[in-house]
């Protein structure tokens, strides 16, 4: 994923591992999918017991559900890393700059959906068929 990308997509901030990030389209269900891995970082405390001797113990995959200015549909498949502490010998995941944690709506896409809901014709079941989230 090149930085022209990362721009468009307001994700300049984020240390991305470009070798391994891609773009991929679905035409079939009009949905953009953004595959993200994230630069190892140097020190990681542990949130236990706040030790910075921690291994790599494999990934996990979150899907969220993104926007950008010009797109609703678009996904960030996020592999989050998965460390142990070596001190205590507790797991815990690296941490997620899309979204809070226990979300998988990111604040871009809350913003556009409030923001939709502001329309004078906009019911609620409209706006949620148009940006993929759930009417209740």
């Amino acid at each position: 994923m090149d930085y022209e990308a990362q721009k468009r997509l307001h994700l300049d901030n984020i240390k991305i591992d470009a070798e391994k990030s891609y773009e991929s389209y679905n035409p079939g269900n009009n949905h953009h999918i953004i595959t993200i891995h994230l630069l190892k970082q140097d020190e990681i405390i542990c949130p236990h017991c706040a030790s910075n001797n921690n291994i790599v113990r494999g990934s996990k995959l979150h899907i969220i559900n993104y926007s950008s200015i010009l797109e609703d549909n678009l996904f960030i498949h996020f592999h989050r890393r998965i460390y142990k502490c070596k001190q205590c010998n507790k797991y815990f995941l690296e941490h997620n700059p899309f979204c809070d944690n226990g979300r998988r709506n990111s604040v871009y896409k809350d913003y556009k959906i409030i923001q939709a809901l502001k329309e004078l014709t906009a019911t609620y079941t409209s706006v949620a068929n148009r940006f993929n989230v759930s009417p209740i």
